[in-house]
């Protein structure tokens, strides 16, 4: 090919062949973008299906604000106060506290461990519980993935007061979570007979749980 002022340029022929080669034709851009098409149904499709079968196990968040300096000699009395800023119902508030008595009693630390159902009772350690957020999910919404359900969750703010002196001596924020959405999770419990699993329920569980443990973590 001749340039303007008469030389002579040369394009070698591989490169000739390597442009000409570069450029899809037509017919082979569709073919492209039809399997590109059709990909995406099945990246959908797995995804959804991980959500469905997968999930996330049960599990606490718990953020200590004050550590507790309590000593539990043998003897010690306990009471548990459990209130609600708003969101948890009375049944969810009563069930809170019951789990949390529950769960000291089983430690065997302690003498006596009771709710406190009246403002005149007397502990040597009174346990408020304040429940400041609740996120809830049914066993319907769990089970059915098109819906999307997020994690049931108890955000409960803990403070452990000396009795005698109505001192603050050990402040945390707990929060529980159930399982995420996922059937392999939730068919160990089912079998077992525990159908809460991946609701409400267990995420008040856990919370019990870890409100338990930051009161015999001294």
């Amino acid at each position: 090919m001749y340039s303007l002022h008469g030389h002579i340029s040369r394009v070698p022929l591989s490169e000739e062949v390597a442009s000409d080669e570069s450029v899809p034709s037509r017919g082979e851009r569709l073919r492209r973008n039809k399997m590109v098409r059709l990909r995406i149904p099945w990246l959908m499709l797995c995804l959804f299906t991980a959500q469905f079968v997968a999930g996330c196990a049960a599990t606490t968040r718990t953020t200590v604000v004050q550590p507790l300096s309590a000593q539990r000699e043998p003897g010690r009395h306990i009471l548990v106060a459990v209130t609600s800023e708003g969101p948890a119902t009375e049944a969810e508030t009563n069930a809170l506290g019951e789990q949390i008595v529950d769960r000291l009693k089983k430690t065997g630390r302690f003498a006596q461990v009771n709710l406190k159902r009246s403002p005149t009772q007397q502990a040597d350690l009174l346990v408020h519980c304040s429940i400041a957020d609740l996120r809830r999910v049914n066993l319907g919404a769990r089970l059915i993935p098109v819906l999307n359900a997020r994690r049931a969750s108890m955000e409960v703010h803990v403070e452990v007061v000396a009795g005698d002196a109505m001192r603050i001596v050990g402040q945390a924020t707990i929060t529980g979570l159930s399982n995420g959405g996922g059937l392999l999770l939730w068919l160990p419990h089912a079998i077992s007979g525990d159908l809460d699993a991946g609701t409400t329920s267990q995420a008040i569980e856990e919370a019990a749980e870890a409100v338990a443990d930051f009161v015999v973590s001294a």
